[in-house]
């Protein structure tokens, strides 16, 4: 007798631990569980990584990419076309001027019609004429043939000096989002010297 319940309690303990222990299949669910969990925090991780790294990025890529800047306005070259007397004690001189556009943006700069003034002693004395125009992504272009009549005093006829020339442009940029941003070009302000008795024109400074 006693050695029957010896064996019932064996069937029991060793039921017990059939039942205590997982069957295969469980131990494979419980793995394919945590696989799941782990590829999913990974996802999580990765897209919680992407958008701090983009806001830590935006600033950067707004300064340097996104924000529109003030594309620069020169003269690059006038040379002397010729002159001749006018009325009311003055001369006029003809010069042949080349301009250059430089748009330092990530996109088009699409300009409309500008003007180019000179100056001699703080008074206008001519003005040209700038036809619309655009410069590519990051490059700069040349504008030729922009001839401007200047009107002076006759006694400057003989003698060498210096005008202030002087010009803007107004547009739009256009970034990499495909926005369009309204920017003018920075005020031109440029000395030319003139040499009257060589009839020719000197080193630009601007």
């Amino acid at each position: 007798m006693m050695k029957r319940n010896y064996l019932l309690r064996g069937d029991e303990i060793a039921r017990a631990k059939v039942r205590a222990s997982p069957s295969t299949q469980e131990v494979e669910r419980q793995r394919l569980l945590r696989k799941k969990k782990q590829r999913r925090d990974r996802i999580v991780w990765g897209i919680v990584a992407y958008v701090l790294l983009h806001l830590a990025l935006a600033p950067v890529l707004y300064v340097f990419v996104l924000k529109a800047k003030h594309p620069a306005l020169r003269l690059k070259s006038a040379t002397f076309v010729g002159d001749r007397d006018a009325a009311n004690s003055s001369f006029s001189l003809t010069l042949n001027a080349a301009l250059a556009v430089k748009n330092p943006n990530f996109g088009w700069y699409k300009y409309q019609n500008g003007s180019v003034w000179f100056s001699y002693g703080g008074r206008p004395v001519g003005n040209g004429s700038v036809p619309a125009g655009k410069v590519g992504f990051r490059s700069r272009k040349t504008v030729e043939g922009i001839v401007v009549e200047v009107r002076l005093g006759s006694d400057l006829r003989s003698r060498n000096f210096t005008l202030n020339v002087g010009g803007k442009l107004e547009g739009r940029v256009r970034t990499l989002m495909m926005s369009k941003k309204k920017k003018s070009s920075e005020e031109m302000n440029c000395s030319l010297p003139i040499y009257m008795k060589e009839k020719a024109t000197g080193e630009i400074i601007c």
